[in-house]
């Protein structure tokens, strides 16, 4: 979507045409996503979907989101269409498509080293539970990208491994799979923007939960990792998460702050967040 959304109602009027150029109804937009209500009170603009419910919605209308979901992509060595398939196909959130694409033989068959599996393995999980909602298959392909994820990688299996168990109500092991991330980014022999996203997908996963202290400390680490490296990949969106957790914690001070400066960083990058109210 290139389209600038000031507010709930603008975005639910601009999902509400797409669903009626697509000749969906509420029912069949929802179906094994959501519940009915919950596309009815999005089209009035009286809700805003988190991120993964927007993804779905958008990939069934046909819809592609802007904002990509890593600042790079872990790439095969092999000579193939692979490494472009998968990043097109991750920005696109047509994460659907990537499990197809995954699961042909072919593509699998090509790989020879242990890191491009590992690669391969990463993107099923996410695939599978992104895709196909199969949270098994998901843990599973993590579970094999871990055993030969080289150090480069590893952080994001892991911090993908965090977030699909806390989604799922898994919260210890959750927990431990986004500390040993956190400690698995330590052995990185240099920075690594994508660093940020285990900050942001464990700050989302407390704030789910509305475990808010614990959400906020994660997002200040995150922003602080951001900063420090004068790097503005995910901050924007670290800042309005933190802007979040602040409102419902009742510290407008802090809430004020945190949304001018992600709101400065949208204006400086035309970049787009996803915008938590109350209710989220």
């Amino acid at each position: 979507m290139t389209k600038q959304f000031k507010t709930a109602a603008e975005l639910g009027q601009f999902l509400k045409q797409a669903r009626r150029t697509k000749q969906l109804t509420q029912k069949q937009l929802a179906t094994g996503i959501c519940a009915q209500s919950l596309i009815s009170a999005l089209e009035a603009g009286t809700y805003l979907p988190n991120a993964i419910l927007l993804a779905q919605l958008c990939e069934r209308l046909g819809l592609s989101l802007d904002a990509t979901v890593l600042a790079h992509y872990p790439m095969v060595s092999v000579a193939s269409d692979f490494n472009t398939t998968v990043e097109t196909l991750c920005n696109q959130h047509a994460y659907s498509k990537l499990a197809a694409y995954l699961a042909q033989p072919a593509v699998e068959a090509q790989l020879q080293t242990d890191e491009d599996l590992a690669v391969f393995y990463y993107y099923q999980g996410v695939a599978a539970f992104q895709g196909l909602h199969q949270v098994a298959a998901a843990q599973q392909a993590f579970k094999l990208a871990l055993t030969m994820a080289p150090v480069t990688l590893r952080f994001l299996v892991l911090s993908a491994q965090g977030f699909v168990a806390m989604q799922t109500g898994q919260l210890t092991s959750g927990r431990q799979a986004f500390k040993q991330a956190i400690i698995a980014m330590q052995d990185l022999s240099q920075y690594d923007e994508n660093q940020q996203c285990v900050y942001y997908q464990a700050g989302l996963s407390e704030f789910y939960i509305e475990n808010l202290p614990t959400a906020q400390t994660y997002l200040e680490q995150g922003i602080a990792l951001a900063t420090s490296h004068q790097s503005h990949y995910l901050l924007a969106d670290l800042l309005v998460l933190s802007a979040a957790c602040a409102d419902q914690r009742h510290q407008p001070a802090n809430a004020k702050k945190a949304r001018e400066e992600s709101e400065l960083l949208q204006q400086l990058f035309h970049l787009q967040t996803y915008q938590f109210n109350d209710e989220s």
